[in-house]
């Protein structure tokens, strides 16, 4: 009698049990691994769109400046209000970042943000806007290199294989 009860009810109670723990475990492991995909995700997309942002901007006051214009459209204005809100949204990202993206990303945006810096340092001690204009065509020219960087990067990251 206690080998009938030991076969057909404990046995399969412990099987059922064990796939219940195993199955709730890989549950788990799986939903866990889809939340950080989606934040690589969300983080690519920010950075990229913010990169995209302040490249529009640099583009339009270039253009602005070849046409001999006063930098000062109701267009540029608004894109250098974007621009700005880019800046900061990449900053924060990079910042948030730095545990999730790789070390070639971080360094790259860093190096963009001391670009920048140096820009707008420029801007407010140099009066001289030739070469104020070339250095926003630097600057494009950086965020170039730091979204080919990035877009190789979340390629491979988050790859669906990556999942």
């Amino acid at each position: 009698m206690l080998d009938t009860i030991t076969s057909k009810v404990l046995i399969p109670v412990l099987v059922a049990a064990a796939t219940a723990w195993m199955t709730v475990r890989l549950s788990l492991r799986r939903f866990r691994a889809e939340r950080w995909w989606e934040r690589k995700v969300d983080l690519y997309s920010r950075i990229i769109t913010g990169l995209f942002d302040l490249r529009r901007y640099n583009e339009a006051f270039i253009r602005d400046a070849a046409n001999h214009g006063d930098g000062n459209s109701p267009e540029l204005n608004r894109l250098a209000e974007k621009a700005s809100t880019a800046a900061d949204a990449v900053e924060q990202a990079t910042a948030l970042g730095a545990f999730i993206l790789s070390q070639d990303i971080a360094i790259a945006l860093d190096a963009l943000k001391e670009r920048r810096e140096q820009i707008e340092k420029q801007l407010r001690y140099d009066a001289n806007f030739g070469e104020y204009v070339g250095s926003l065509e630097q600057e494009n020219l950086a965020i170039d290199r730091a979204l080919a960087l990035i877009r190789a990067h979340a390629r491979k990251d988050v790859a669906p294989g990556n999942l």
